[in-house]
């Protein structure tokens, strides 16, 4: 029975410490993170669908998801942002696919496969989690 007590004394300091050493974000520093954020301006501007600013666009949806799962609130300006995300990305996939030099090119099917991702990721886990 004492060691029980050790162990869970342990446990509940190790849970303290990650706790104490968890970086709490704010709702204006995750949309800074997304207004920084390069991959549809590049998709935009230079036709490149950069797989690196992609990764990243996703890791800051998957910060958003916990933060919005956490606040029964989220900002006008954010909620905005992110329903331009998929639409974007589908407006430039729909461009691009019926271009007869680019509907062979893999940004066309990479941006097919982002939007329906971006658009399930936005629209169900984050900004649908209420319903």
């Amino acid at each position: 029975m004492l060691n029980f007590f050790k162990i869970n004394k342990l446990f509940q300091q190790k849970q303290s410490l990650a706790l104490y050493n968890l970086k709490v974000v704010t709702m204006k520093e995750l949309l800074e993170k997304l207004e920084n954020n390069s991959f549809i301006d590049k998709v935009r501007m230079d036709l490149e669908f950069d797989v690196k600013d992609y990764q990243e666009l996703l890791k800051i949806l998957n910060e958003i998801k916990h933060y919005t799962h956490n606040h029964n609130l989220i900002e006008k300006r954010l909620a905005s942002y992110l329903y331009e995300i998929p639409k974007l990305t589908h407006i430039w996939y729909l461009n691009l696919k019926d271009d007869p030099n680019k509907n062979e090119s893999s940004i066309v099917n990479q941006l097919e496969e982002a939007w329906i991702e971006l658009d399930s990721i936005i629209g169900e886990e984050i900004l649908g989690q209420g319903q």
